[in-house]
């Protein structure tokens, strides 16, 4: 791990569960397919996996959250061990959140989401801002990672914000109305997160087609609107698009080999705060998001680069 720099991730924590087998024929109870289960794995989802693709990249990373007092708590506090993660997560009554996906022919065929969105209460709150008070002492960069399940409230979050001091904070929203990260560093929405906010701040019902030209003409409005330092918005195929004081950037996409995209935007707020933490000008930190974006998509189910891949992002 690198000594520079320590990156604190503070969101939705959650266990991604995979069932893999093999589909030979349709029930005859339903017309759905019967998978022969072959095995099974867990993997870190949510802000959990934020912090797995941090530490992938070489850099610690300290992980922010609640979990439940339960099996599934106790397994993503293991895999969090096992990956060297700091774990600063804080257990509650909520159960874990989990998501379980049944997987066939190296495709998705269903995904169970078992969760409660529940808000934090006053006093959890309060050992919340505890725990990230005490973490973020020797942060190089803070991520946010809302997946909108109740723990990052406008509140919590304008004092992580506020009180940020040498450190930028990067969000990763789920949400339409962004007034909760008003005056963070950057906030990276995919293009289709970026339109609702487009619609909700300038009250354009129109569907905006995902150009060039689009992310020109609305993306300096919203950048201004919420006080911004930077905004990076995720287009897919299209790459991705830098907007800034002095105009916007874009980033075609490095290749066009797609197989699944679970927790791409994961990986791309990580590696933005890896090349923020590492003293990387923002624009090599887009370029490393790139590229780290490109490699995850090619393979199945949620995922973080390899270390033989390590050097391909980091340039």
């Amino acid at each position: 791990m690198s000594a520079m720099a320590s990156i604190v991730v503070i969101g939705d924590v959650m266990l991604d569960q995979y069932f893999y087998g093999d589909v030979e024929r349709i029930s005859p109870e339903a017309p759905v397919p019967i998978v022969t289960h072959r095995y099974s794995d867990y993997r870190l989802g949510g802000a959990a996996n934020v912090a797995h693709n941090v530490v992938a990249l070489g850099v610690q990373a300290h992980l922010v959250g609640r979990v439940g007092d339960d099996a599934n708590g106790a397994t993503l506090r293991q895999a969090l061990a096992q990956l060297n993660i700091q774990d600063a997560l804080v257990s509650m009554a909520c159960p874990t959140i989990k998501k379980v996906r049944i997987m066939g022919m190296k495709q998705q065929l269903l995904r169970l989401d078992i969760e409660q969105k529940t808000p934090l209460t006053d006093a959890e709150q309060a050992i919340i801002q505890a725990r990230i008070h005490e973490t973020v002492a020797h942060a190089g960069v803070v991520v946010l990672s809302d997946y909108a399940k109740g723990l990052l409230g406008a509140d919590l979050c304008q004092a992580i914000i506020q009180s940020s001091g040498g450190y930028p904070v990067i969000v990763d929203p789920k949400v339409s109305d962004w007034r909760a990260y008003s005056g963070a560093y950057m906030i990276t929405p995919n293009f289709k997160e970026f339109g609702a906010v487009v619609r909700t701040v300038l009250g354009d019902s129109d569907a905006l087609e995902n150009t060039d030209s689009v992310i020109e003409v609305y993306g300096p409005k919203i950048r201004e609107y919420y006080g911004l330092t930077y905004l990076l918005v995720t287009r897919s195929d299209r790459g991705m698009s830098l907007v800034c004081a002095s105009g916007c950037s874009h980033f075609p996409v490095v290749s066009e080999a797609v197989i699944d995209v679970s927790g791409a935007g994961d990986t791309v707020v990580a590696s933005l705060a890896v090349g923020l933490a590492l003293g990387r000008p923002i624009q090599e930190c887009v370029h490393m998001a790139n590229r780290a974006a490109m490699l995850v998509v090619k393979k199945v189910g949620t995922a973080v680069v390899s270390e033989s891949e390590r050097a391909v992002v980091l340039g």
